[in-house]
């Protein structure tokens, strides 16, 4: 059950990541901070306080129309997401296609190279 409850924020952390990159390329402030907003509240409740807080400052310079605030939180928020689906992957197991991992690598991959494309060295969680 616990499992099952990580993979879906797994799940959902990815699409949040997919979304926010394509709301802050379309300029769409709106929709950034809504994306934030959602994955604040399911960040914190997994125990993804970082991510939660990243996301609450996203939400803020959205709602706030401080594109240069937003800016500078992305790559942070990029490799956040990154260690947390990392932490997740090395605590739960294998994966199963039912699970949609090729999809998850794939954008796991996409933010990794966005990550080092942007010079944010990893940290540890």
């Amino acid at each position: 059950m616990l499992r099952e409850f990580f993979l879906d924020f797994d799940r959902s952390a990815s699409l949040a990541a997919t979304s926010l990159q394509l709301a802050v390329e379309n300029g769409d402030r709106k929709e950034a901070g809504s994306v934030a907003h959602r994955l604040k509240s399911s960040a914190r409740a997994v125990g993804a306080l970082r991510l939660g807080h990243l996301c609450a400052h996203i939400e803020a310079a959205a709602e706030g129309a401080d594109d240069a605030g937003l800016a500078s939180s992305l790559p942070l928020f990029y490799t956040e997401v990154t260690d947390v689906r990392k932490w997740i992957e090395a605590h739960c197991g294998e994966r199963t296609s039912a699970c949609g991992t090729e999809q998850r690598g794939a954008t796991a991959t996409r933010i990794g190279q966005h990550a080092r494309n942007t010079g944010v060295a990893p940290h540890a969680p």
